[in-house]
């Protein structure tokens, strides 16, 4: 691994710190929920639905963390984001042709079904969920650094994930893991003289599998 990665694998993980830092600071309430003024709900509520966000900070051993909505009862519906920067295993992947990551995004929807019906959204629960994910890394054709190029790859990414929420006072706190498969849409390289081809032999088609350890509310 290169200096360049080795200085964006430091700044991806102090920002990762940040968000976490933040979040303790943003979401923590100082009295009560009808205090904070951040519309927080208390856990003997129940309503028809209820909304969540939360972070997972487990991502950042795996493909990143990601921030995610969910809204819903006992069944729910969960808008997520990844952001890959923030993960260790993105900057290993192109070590395999020599490159750098740059940057990556995923955009999924899930859903999310809750083995008990004590309270909305809490609980141990089953996931279902169909990422879309887009990377961009550079590299060049030759070892000695000639003929560069920029890669850039469309991915599908079905994945099924188990775990818990726990309710504090006022935050939850969820841990689980999940597993997935990746499938390379297409991965193609942009070349200085306006080239480009389609580099199926970085085509990703393989299992994975991660873990969650998120910090929410609930709204």
């Amino acid at each position: 691994m290169n200096s360049f990665t080795n200085k964006n694998i430091l700044q991806a993980s102090r920002y990762c710190i940040l968000i976490f830092t933040l979040s303790f600071a943003i979401f923590s309430p100082t009295t009560n929920a009808e205090q904070s003024g951040f519309g927080f709900k208390t856990f003997s509520e129940k309503s028809m639905i209820d909304f969540a966000l939360f972070i997972n900070f487990g991502g950042i051993l795996d493909f990143g963390t990601d921030l995610s909505l969910e809204v819903g009862n006992r069944f729910s519906g969960i808008f997520r984001i990844q952001f890959f920067n923030t993960g260790l295993i993105p900057y290993l992947i192109p070590l395999f042709f020599d490159g750098n990551f740059i940057h990556g995004f995923g955009y999924s929807g899930a859903l999310r079904y809750y083995l008990t019906d004590i309270e909305n959204l809490f609980g141990a629960y089953i996931e279902l969920s169909a990422e879309y994910a887009t990377s961009k890394a550079t590299g060049s054709r030759s070892f000695d650094g000639d003929d560069p190029f920029v890669q850039t790859g469309k991915y599908l990414i079905p994945k099924v994930q188990a775990g818990y929420r726990r309710a504090g006072e006022y935050l939850f706190f969820e841990f689980g893991a999940w597993a997935g498969y990746i499938h390379s849409i297409e991965i193609i390289r942009h070349y200085k003289n306006d080239e480009s081809e389609d580099n199926k032999s970085d085509y990703i088609d393989l299992p994975v599998a991660g873990f969650v350890l998120s910090v929410g509310f609930v709204f």
